[in-house]
């Protein structure tokens, strides 16, 4: 396994399951947890469903207070939108059921519009902003308690870092042999990331590994010469480009506080160079070399005199052609692009015993690196000429041609045996200390950067200076830019993408500068990979020997082995912070409506407080209104008139629909049998008694004019029973004399 693994196999990482601290975003607000992508669809499952319930119970308290808040006590009756409206505060379970009631009285009186506004407008427009805040809470619900991104920890059991460098200095052969293949592969693979994934704006699976999908850089590609003005070919059109500070947490996903955070900057600014004084014509056997003098080349088998006065010869344009297979007037191209390349290293303004050469004066920089590369076209014939300035081909090359669609092609060499680009390349670090003081060290080159930010920040960390140390390291090992074209050679020229069998497509006068910005990214990216390639260690494919590979040696270095993070769509990370919020407000929520009832409850059974309010919210409950209906009837021995459920004694009947007019259904009271097939009323009637006010039909409250009306009429039947003769044990019986003595006063009390 190593850092390339696409996001569908990144569920094969180490990955640390539980509860960690996402340090760049603090103690509290990087509280994480990560479990499982379908644990994790679980929960955000279950906090969604928990949002309902607290939307629900949230509405349930607004209803209570704005329903105490509406509700009037007084000798006036109240209108029917009064009643109405109090009935829907009690009764609607949501928010959205109450605004469709809510809606259904404003349409039913639309007519009363200055009442309609006082009176329901403003609950609407409370259900509407409930509605919609807890809308967005459900949609928001990821980001507020997921992490915001899918950043998991790597557990580092098989940490280590290599060192090719160091391996070379233990036994040269034996790194050649075991890690020269293991570079190639990680720059390889850095180079087709690059392609895919720092260009445009691409969202392939293999760009979502990494914390950072593409390292940023700022590019000018109309730069001054590096170097010397006169020596380099092109005045104000070369290319630089610089990182900027980038960030070991935020760019490069080690997982340290922000004031022990480590910062690197990288700058590399590159020119083709001009030929034209720097070269020599020589007859060696069989051909004629081309030698280019922009400083001594570096012979280690020479130690008596180990630089030579030359950087490098190549042997003339047209010789390099392989094979020139002549078919009439047709050619057979076989030619593909080669590079050479050297460095020069500068430590305190002196070579390092690792360069390459010795740069010429007009090279030199004392504060930066260089790197020399020399491109040949080794038998690549083009389709037209190419006027850019480091590939330089618009030599016609004679009595030679590539067949076309319908006639022969002309085609073009390089105008020279090699042409030379020089860059040089300069680095910084960074250290933000507690305070959040930014300590950085010069930018210069490598070696000078590096021993600048030690002697500046590094050498006055306190504590945690090994781990500081461990992530340097890493930092420090990785492979450089002439790494990069020295590996992978002509693979890392964009311009090989449209090579084909030797011939080389037409290409961009600006090609050069495609071609460096495409290192530099391919550099980047296998800077990313190092970092994570450390914490998971190297893959055991490639069987390098442990004396190769530095494993930690203290609980410090092994903490800093356990700070890698990376981007996995297989697992899902949860903001604590985030998630105890919701769940705490939410609890607190629902624990707040489901007390305050019982609350104001108490408070009026103790001290009667807001009794119109708290009674009248109590009987508008639906089972309540139903006890009102019933027993306003005569229909039941009610109790718990106050309670969430009244009831009636065991075995009592409750009235039904009156269904005789079906637009405007009813309560009716039934007209019980005298057990023999008559009614009540029949067996009043054959007794020679009379029919009291208890067998007549009450289905609503009567008008003022009914009950004068009816009153009348009692009054007649309470003339004719005074005159009638009742048996004695009907006259004597209590309930008849009481019904008859409230009946005679006018007033209506059921049976």
């Amino acid at each position: 396994m190593d850092a390339w693994a696409s996001a569908d196999q990144s569920n094969n990482y180490n990955v640390y399951m539980g509860l960690w601290t996402d340090w760049p975003r603090g103690r509290i607000l990087g509280s994480t947890l990560t479990i499982t992508k379908s644990n994790g669809a679980l929960v955000i499952a279950f906090a969604a469903f928990f949002a309902t319930i607290v939307a629900a119970r949230f509405w349930r308290m607004l209803c209570v207070v704005i329903h105490h808040v509406y509700s009037r006590f007084g000798s006036e009756h109240r209108d029917v939108l009064y009643h109405q409206r109090q009935a829907i505060l009690r009764n609607s379970p949501a928010a959205i059921s109450g605004l469709w009631s809510f809606v259904q009285v404003c349409y039913t009186h639309r007519y009363s519009t200055r009442q309609l506004f006082i009176s329901i407008s403003p609950i609407v427009v409370v259900a509407l902003l409930s509605i919609s805040a807890f809308t967005a809470l459900t949609y928001f619900l990821p980001q507020i308690t997921t992490s915001g991104t899918d950043e998991v920890l790597l557990i580092g059991d098989h940490c280590g870092q290599i060192y090719p460098l160091g391996a070379a200095l233990q036994d040269y052969n034996k790194s050649i042999v075991t890690l020269d293949p293991y570079l190639t592969s990680v720059l390889s693979n850095a180079e087709n990331y690059a392609s895919q994934c720092y260009t445009g704006s691409s969202q392939t699976l293999q760009c979502s590994t990494f914390i950072e999908q593409r390292i940023p850089t700022i590019t000018n590609n109309a730069a001054e010469c590096p170097f010397h003005p006169s020596i380099c070919r092109l005045e104000s059109s070369n290319i630089k480009l610089d990182t900027g500070l980038l960030s070991f947490s935020k760019h490069f996903g080690v997982n340290n506080p922000a004031t022990e955070d480590v910062s690197t900057r990288q700058v590399v600014h590159c020119a083709p160079l001009t030929t034209e004084g720097y070269t020599s014509s020589h007859q060696l056997i069989g051909s004629n070399v081309t030698r280019y003098h922009y400083g001594s080349y570096h012979d280690s088998t020479r130690p008596k005199h180990p630089f030579l006065e030359a950087t490098a010869q190549f042997v003339n344009v047209k010789d390099q052609i392989p094979v020139l297979s002549d078919w009439g007037r047709y050619n057979i191209p076989t030619g593909d692009y080669k590079l050479l390349v050297f460095a020069s290293l500068v430590e305190d303004g002196a070579l390092t015993n690792g360069s390459e050469f010795r740069p010429i004066p007009y090279l030199h920089r004392d504060d930066a690196d260089l790197m020399l590369v020399f491109l040949l076209g080794a038998g690549v014939l083009y389709t037209e000429p190419s006027p850019d300035p480091w590939y330089r081909a618009t030599t016609h090359l004679e009595h030679s041609s590539i067949e076309g669609a319908n006639s022969a092609v002309p085609v073009y060499i390089f105008d020279e045996a090699a042409s030379p680009l020089g860059c040089a390349l300069q680095y910084q670090l960074c250290i933000t200390r507690p305070s959040k003081e930014l300590i950085c060290g010069n930018l210069a080159s490598f070696n000078d950067a590096e021993s600048s930010f030690i002697a500046n920040a590094v050498a006055n960390a306190t504590n945690g200076n090994t781990k500081l140390q461990w992530h340097l390291n890493t930092y420090l090992k990785s492979a450089f830019l002439w790494d990069v074209v020295n590996k992978l050679g002509a693979l890392s020229l964009t311009a090989h993408k449209t090579l084909s069998e030797g011939g080389q497509r037409p290409i961009p006068n600006n090609q050069w500068q495609l071609d460096v910005a495409h290192w530099w990214a391919t550099r980047l990216a296998a800077l990313q990979a190092t970092f994570v390639n450390t914490a998971i260690g190297p893959p055991d494919s490639f069987h390098i020997p442990r004396e190769f590979i530095d494993g930690p040696t203290d609980s410090n270095e092994k903490v800093a082995c356990n700070s890698q993070k990376i981007r996995s769509a297989a697992y899902t990370s949860f903001n604590m912070l985030g998630l105890s919020l919701f769940f705490g407000i939410g609890t607190l929520i629902v624990t707040a409506s489901l007390l305050l009832e019982p609350l104001l409850a108490f408070l009026h059974k103790c001290w009667g407080y807001q009794q119109h309010a708290y009674l009248e919210w109590v009987s508008q409950e639906t089972l309540q209104l139903q006890r009102l209906a019933h027993e306003e009837l005569g229909f039941g021995t009610w109790s718990g008139a106050t309670d969430a459920i009244p009831t009636t004694k065991l075995g009592e009947k409750l009235a039904d629909l009156d269904l005789s007019d079906p637009e405007h259904p009813k309560l009716r009271r039934a007209v019980p049998d005298s057990g023999d097939g008559t009614t009540a009323a029949e067996s009043a009637r054959a007794k020679g008694g009379v029919v009291l006010a208890s067998t007549r039909e009450i289905s609503r409250t009567p008008s003022n004019n009914e009950l004068g009306s009816e009153a009348e009429a009692d009054d007649d039947v309470m003339s004719h029973a005074s005159t009638a003769t009742l048996p004695a044990s009907e006259s004597t019986e209590p309930g008849i004399m009481a019904r008859a003595s409230s009946t005679a006063t006018g007033e209506r009390r059921p049976g």
